[in-house]
């Protein structure tokens, strides 16, 4: 791997037969260095916020408390500056280098937030565009986008939000968004997030807001890769069919263009390329795709370019798999298989969304390697199947379905791991600026605090509490429950407040405390946390004497 990225190729087939007509996939993974290299950029940040009046009571309250938050934990070579919108837009504060006195008046000019009005947001966006001076040269400009509603005024399509925030794109700032509460438009919010080359999350509750703020600032200050596109160049008697995903794509001289995100330390994207082949008779190895990964380095803008080829043989009688394409290859087609299950759901025709993720899920149990209980991507994209068909089968009401359909939204696609801010809420498996933001927010001085597994499976064991614990059977979860009634991410445990609250994130049969069905509520001494079959007893007296391995901190 070099300083900044690596490119690996990989045909799903080992050789293939001379003359041969087929349908062949091809794999292109993108793996961002683990760590940044070098200086890492300074951060000019505009949080772009929704005030519209479905933003007044707690859930503005909160987003005034996340960004006085922020400005207390960016460093005084960074950057925040505040606009809001609603019918219009307004800068409520300027972009400023968080200084103690910028950090004092941008704390007391969050609070003057008010909620009222229609959703402007193509408004909120251009306006926060214009704040920006000439890029510097160590610095990374990114904006980040709330919003819980739907827009309403202005561009309001995910086509034409997706157009205006290209063009805020070409002047080398990034956007990420964060879709706010069940109600928000997610087709807009990743729309934007993709365009801009930022991430997207689901922020299921009004107290998740600052670890999402966190998470998306750590996201862009790890950056190790700006301005990716992926050249793919078929040879004689390859035709592209199809790249999985729907990224956005162009024909040029060299091939066909490919846009993705910008990396971020320790992101991997896996790129499946469906191709029709015409095989030449000649025996021996044949490139059939060719491929150029390029970009720029974000603070030095030094030119990145690293090349691969997609081979295989050309030779009598059936090629054995390259596993990892398979797998690839099986995740992307069955992440096609929940877009068209989606939109059947939308038109409330769940019986059919069923269907489709039904049998989406068998094909990947047939997949070459599958193994039941094995914590691989095959299986943990089995599990999450299981999670949507359990959703579609109860027929949800509108308001439940909306929540569902966002959650597994957040999860993100299972072949594009980075295109999302998804998956493990916890410390663990995190950028080193996303760990050291969330430490800022409050992490270093949680209390200590344990949940005890006191009935079901893993009886006995105890988990240490961070500042944000995702719960459920998941691969990522950091308290893994392993009960099929448990979903893949069941519920989030953060520390707010002063005191630990427990949250539920659309899971599918529900989180109780002390045997009552919630949404949110606190934790207190000794009270029972029922997930499926497993209850766990919160603890903050004494530390338990059976410990499991400590992933929470």
């Amino acid at each position: 791997m070099s300083n900044h990225a690596a490119l690996e190729s990989f045909a799903i087939h080992r050789s293939i037969a001379p003359k041969a007509e087929v349908t062949e996939y091809a794999l292109l993974r993108v793996r961002a260095a683990a760590t940044p290299v070098g200086e890492r950029p300074s951060l000019s940040v505009m949080l772009v916020i929704d005030t519209s009046g479905s933003m007044a009571g707690e859930a503005l309250t909160q987003v005034i408390r996340s960004t006085q938050k922020i400005a207390e934990m960016l460093d005084e070579r960074d950057a925040l500056g505040v606009v809001a919108f609603s019918s219009g837009a307004a800068t409520v504060s300027p972009l400023r280098r968080m200084t103690r006195e910028a950090r004092a008046a941008t704390h007391a000019e969050a609070a003057t937030l008010r909620a009222s009005g229609n959703t402007n947001m193509s408004g909120g966006l251009a306006h926060a565009a214009l704040q920006f001076p000439a890029r510097g040269g160590d610095e990374r400009q990114a904006m980040i986008l709330l919003s819980d509603g739907q827009p309403n005024v202005g561009a309001s399509t995910p086509q034409a939000l997706a157009d205006e925030v290209r063009r805020i794109r070409e002047r080398g700032v990034a956007v990420s968004s964060l879709g706010y509460g069940p109600s928000h438009n997610d087709d807009v919010m990743i729309a934007v997030s993709d365009a801009g080359g930022g991430r997207y999350a689901f922020v299921a509750d009004t107290k998740l807001a600052a670890g999402s703020f966190a998470r998306a600032l750590g996201s862009q200050r790890d950056v190790v890769l700006e301005g990716v596109e992926l050249l793919l160049t078929p040879s004689d008697g390859v035709e592209i069919r199809k790249v999985f995903g729907e990224p956005r794509t162009s024909f040029g001289a060299g091939g066909l263009k490919v846009s993705l995100p910008d990396l971020a330390a320790g992101d991997e994207l896996n790129i499946v390329v469906e191709l029709r082949v015409r095989a030449p008779a000649r025996e021996g190895a044949w490139v059939m795709l060719g491929a150029t990964l390029s970009g720029r380095a974000p603070v030095t803008r030094e030119l990145f370019a690293e090349e691969a080829s997609v081979r295989i043989a050309v030779a009598p009688g059936e090629g054995a798999f390259e596993p990892v394409a398979v797998v690839a290859s099986a995740l992307a087609i069955a992440d096609e298989a929940r877009t068209r299950a989606r939109g059947l759901a939308d038109r409330h025709d769940f019986a059919g969304a069923a269907a489709v993720l039904r049998s989406a899920r068998q094909a990947l149990t047939e997949t070459p390697g599958y193994r039941k209980g094995s914590d691989d991507p095959l299986d943990d994209a089995v599990e999450a199947l299981s999670d949507e068909i359990t959703n579609m089968e109860k027929v949800p009401a509108e308001a439940e379905y909306q929540k569902l359909r966002k959650a597994a939204r957040d999860y993100g696609d299972f072949a594009q791991s980075s295109s999302r801010v998804s998956g493990n809420r916890s410390l663990v498996g995190q950028s080193p600026s996303q760990v050291m933001y969330m430490r800022r927010m409050g992490a270093a001085v949680v209390p200590e605090a344990w949940l005890v597994v006191v009935a079901g499976p893993g009886e006995g064991s105890a988990f240490r509490l961070a500042a944000e614990n995702d719960i459920g059977r998941g691969l990522n979860a950091a308290i893994r429950i392993d009960d099929p009634n448990v979903s893949r991410v069941n519920s989030r445990v953060l520390f707010e407040g002063g005191g630990f609250w427990v949250i539920d994130c659309g899971s599918t049969n529900g989180t109780r405390v002390n045997g009552a069905r919630v949404e949110r509520a606190p934790l207190t001494e000794g009270c029972t946390l029922e997930l499926g079959a497993v209850t766990l007893r919160f603890d903050t007296k004494s530390s338990p004497t059976s410990r499991a391995p400590d992933k929470a901190t």
